[in-house]
């Protein structure tokens, strides 16, 4: 049996995207059958979700012939080489975004806003999802993905290509929150600093510096950077000669299994 795969997952896949299954919309329900499923018509069908998308025509019949009442995701981030803004008109997400020049950007009509698609930032292109950077505004970068076209909502509306423009750079307004998200997540605070500095030197140390002049300075500068408050210097040189001496220790008994 040939199975015909939609115009808008060609056009898709030509433009680079990686896509796997989700489970659809079988009258506005969730074809995986759970009466609460918290997420409709949104979920992944298969086990490793966006790990496995692909652009291999066969394996995307495959799933059609498998799944026919399927949805489909495509894997944001590196896979895809692109980020998504993903605005929810419910949660009032265009009013988040009224003060920040959206450009002219390949965009996709969703059951409840849009989706605005930009290139992945070559020095940024680790860049994490983040939910509510703004209200009723995600961001889909690594480890996400975004339902595409020609899914259905569970609401009945089906996903659309509004504007197959090129793909635009992320607005600098929306790359600066996203950074300064990502730098809040990382800061260390009291209560913490000590233990969390001493878990990083260790690694470090049993992975990469074992020279206490330059194991001193990585933490010096890891402290400065993420500890908040930093640590007072002192505080910094013990946490140094703790993990000398419990890699040092673990070396002369044949083992640094950390």
């Amino acid at each position: 049996m040939t199975v015909s795969i939609p115009k808008e997952i060609i056009t898709q896949l030509s433009l680079g995207f990686k896509i796997f299954p989700l489970y659809g919309n079988i009258q506005n329900k969730c074809s995986c059958s759970k009466i609460d499923c918290p997420s409709p018509a949104k979920h992944p069908i298969i086990f490793n979700s966006f790990r496995s998308a692909s652009n291999n025509l066969q394996t995307i019949s495959y799933w059609l012939k498998r799944f026919p009442t399927c949805n489909f995701g495509i894997a944001t981030g590196r896979p895809s080489n692109i980020v998504v803004l993903d605005i929810d008109l419910r949660k009032h997400g265009d009013k988040s975004i009224k003060d920040i020049s959206i450009p002219l950007t390949y965009t996709v009509l969703t059951g409840n806003g849009y989706h605005y698609y930009f290139k992945l930032p070559r020095k940024y292109h680790n860049l994490r999802s983040f939910n509510g950077i703004l209200q009723g505004v995600d961001f889909k970068a690594n480890n996400a993905y975004v339902v595409c076209p020609p899914s259905t909502h569970i609401n009945g509306k089906q996903y659309e290509i509004f504007s197959e423009s090129d793909f635009a750079e992320i607005p600098s307004k929306i790359l600066e929150l996203i950074l300064e998200k990502k730098n809040a997540e990382n800061k260390i605070f009291e209560g913490k600093r000590n233990a969390e500095l001493f878990r990083i030197g260790l690694g470090i140390a049993h992975n990469k510096i074992k020279d206490k002049t330059r194991l001193l300075k990585y933490l010096q500068i890891t402290n400065i950077d993420r500890c908040s408050p930093p640590l007072k210097p002192s505080e910094v040189k013990l946490i140094r000669n703790n993990i000398l001496k419990i890699i040092n220790g673990k070396e002369l008994n044949g083992s640094l299994n950390i």
